[in-house]
């Protein structure tokens, strides 16, 4: 989290406009159980906790420049994954594999839908947009743990079946910049975040490789009650692992009344 905290210091400091900011680090199968010096698990360090700080450090200036969008790579794992309330950390789960990224893919997309839900209701032009980018021959693939029985099939099935990252970047780029996604940050029951990938069945063919939409197919991404709740919980860890201060959204309230929608 101090690394995280001096990156955003040095993006603030800069003083300009901070319209985009895409999150998309991650990890997969690529170590033995490990506690980060803050108490997270490893691959929920990466994959949620990390991003879930980065965008709270910057949400202000987000907020200043809208329109504006948040977007951060989720997985077609959240089928698998379950939002564990008493051990979000991850650290109770004793290991960093396929279970591990699930979870911390699911909770991701649930905390990420609650975003976009108050940026919404503070009156922020700032879209929120999940995305997955299907079956993808990354370099993520090259770093799989076989001490893992999923990593030996992921790792060549990968160099297979898998989508060049030219095509599994897509999704993520489309969500970024396509001018008709502005204002549509949330789904059509007005709730959650809009997730864009290939659709499920089809997630390693490039024919649909990014501009498919549809939500969440994990019961709990759309359990209003629950987002609220990990909202309240991610913010409250957060404080006790990097102290107090850290950003809401007050910081939406003071936004001048051209940045703001209707």
């Amino acid at each position: 989290m101090k690394s995280i905290r001096a990156f955003a210091d040095r993006i603030l400091a800069m003083g300009r406009p901070l319209d985009l900011l895409v999150n998309n680090a991650g990890r997969f199968l690529d170590a033995p159980f490990q506690l980060t010096e803050d108490g997270f698990e490893q691959t929920h360090a990466v994959n949620f906790w990390g991003h879930a700080y980065l965008t709270l450090l910057l949400l202000c200036r987000i907020i200043e420049a809208g329109p504006s969008r948040i977007v951060q790579v989720v997985s077609f794992g959240e089928i698998l994954g379950r939002v564990r309330m008493h051990d979000l950390r991850g650290a109770e789960e004793g290991s960093s594999g396929l279970i591990t990224y699930c979870d911390s893919k699911l909770l991701a997309y649930v905390w990420l839908s609650e975003l976009q839900v108050r940026l919404r209701r503070a009156g922020a032009q700032v879209d929120v947009f999940a995305t997955q980018p299907g079956y993808v021959a990354s370099g993520l693939m090259n770093k799989v743990d076989f001490r893992y029985p999923l990593g030996i099939p992921a790792y060549y099935a990968a160099r297979v079946i898998a989508l060049h990252p030219y095509f599994g970047c897509r999704s993520t780029l489309f969500a970024a910049t396509d001018p008709s996604l502005t204002g549509k940050g949330l789904t059509s029951k007005r709730v959650g975040a809009p997730y864009f990938g290939a659709p499920y069945p089809l997630f390693s063919l490039p024919f649909f490789f990014h501009t498919a939409s549809g939500p969440a197919w994990n019961p709990q991404a759309h359990d209003e009650s629950l987002r609220a709740a990990v909202w309240r919980e991610t913010h409250r860890i957060l404080e006790e692992v990097a102290g107090s201060g850290v950003p809401d959204l007050q910081c939406a309230l003071t936004v001048p009344e051209a940045g703001r929608s209707s």
